[in-house]
């Protein structure tokens, strides 16, 4: 790295960034690099027993949220990439693999409101729910919500509105909004 680089205005602020968003959260958010571009407005919210990992070259543009709650682990992998107005929010976990892009206003959310008991609030009833996992080199479209309990595989397109709420094989392009629709991926020689 040349040294007229090094300190380039731009370049210590971005990397002070950075340091005082790591430092902020306490050791519960993990960087595995100085490669952490977050836009205004881009929000993390880790509560005192929950984590997220971050790999290298993460960009998240403005209005995004992350949020680790009771004790969830949100692992995110490298050459990442994720659309405004989006969110991640983990009560259980969520896994995301290497190489993926999110488009916007999109939703992974790991768990639901439980509402049997008509006697209390659904605000008070807790929350039922469970992990997500997202493979390597996945695409997902903006408007799209993917729900608990959903493992999407490797090479995956998920189409712009989708709601996906079952598992996704690997090599596959998927949209729909009642019905999902599961195609492989063609493949060019």
């Amino acid at each position: 790295m040349k040294l007229s680089t090094l300190f380039n205005p731009y370049a210590i602020g971005f990397y002070l960034k950075q340091f005082l968003l790591l430092k902020k959260h306490g050791g519960r958010l993990h960087s595995n690099g100085f490669r952490l571009s977050c836009e205004p407005m881009a929000e993390f919210t880790i509560d005192p027993n929950s984590h997220i990992y971050l790999g290298r070259q993460i960009h998240l543009r403005k209005n995004t949220d992350i949020e680790a709650r009771d004790g969830a682990v949100i692992q995110i992998g490298n050459n990442f990439f994720i659309n405004k107005n989006s969110n991640i929010i983990a009560r259980y976990g969520i896994t995301i693999g290497d190489n993926c892009m999110i488009g916007e206003n999109t939703s992974i959310i790991d768990h639901n409101h439980t509402f049997h008991n008509p006697t209390e609030t659904i605000q008070s009833q807790g929350y039922q729910g469970a992990k997500i996992a997202i493979g390597n080199n996945v695409w997902i479209g903006g408007r799209v919500f993917i729900g608990h309990g959903v493992h999407i595989g490797d090479n995956v397109v998920i189409g712009a509105n989708t709601v996906v709420t079952k598992s996704i094989p690997s090599d596959s392009v998927v949209y729909g909004k009642t019905e999902l629709i599961i195609k492989p991926v063609e493949r060019k020689e």
